[in-house]
């Protein structure tokens, strides 16, 4: 999506062949990062559920990478349509600087992109820590537990509702789907 946005003249991003390098290195990297979990012990494995340092491990490839990951790209993003956005409206007659302050378009794209990440960290990252204070069986109540694997599921939910309330044509698209199938 970075590439496909920042380098939006460039055909190659747009190309079967960029699909297939991106889809290979996620594959590649789903692969490599969860080697080092079959280093620990199986047999503490399956007793108690991985060590304490893989389970911190898990939680900072899992939860913190993604979330950095996430942060920096959504904000090279907004930054390039903020500055794409500055360019383009008009200048003030006075000191003919650009308008400081914020369009209504460059701020329903920060809450969107903050209300995605949001979604994400609070479905996601509870899981982790849970797991890393949970290790042992005796840190967390079933009930909490059970509440708090829900978390993910709620998350992606959210996110896909997002998703379809934020991309107009895509809705709109849908709409006229579900529209022509009932008549």
């Amino acid at each position: 999506r970075l590439f496909a946005i920042v380098y939006q003249s460039k055909t190659f991003f747009r190309t079967k062949k960029w699909t297939i390098i991106c889809i290979s290195i996620q594959w590649i990297c789903g692969i490599l990062i969860p080697l080092p979990q079959f280093a620990s012990s199986l047999t503490q494995c399956l007793k108690s559920g991985l060590e304490m340092n893989y389970q911190i491990y898990v939680l900072f490839i899992n939860g913190i990478s993604p979330a950095i990951f996430l942060a920096i790209t959504n904000s090279i993003i907004f930054k390039f349509v903020r500055r794409s956005t500055r360019r383009v409206l008009p200048m003030n007659n006075e000191h003919q600087t650009p308008v400081p302050t914020l369009n209504p378009g460059d701020a329903r794209l920060l809450k969107h992109m903050i209300f995605m990440f949001a979604a994400f960290f609070c479905g996601w990252i509870p899981v982790y820590i849970m797991s890393v204070i949970y290790w042992d069986g005796k840190g967390i109540s079933y009930v909490a537990y059970h509440g708090v694997l829900m978390l993910p599921i709620m998350g992606l939910v959210i996110d896909i509702v997002e998703l379809f309330l934020y991309n107009h044509e895509l809705r709109t698209y849908l709409i006229d789907k579900v529209r022509n199938y009932l008549r």
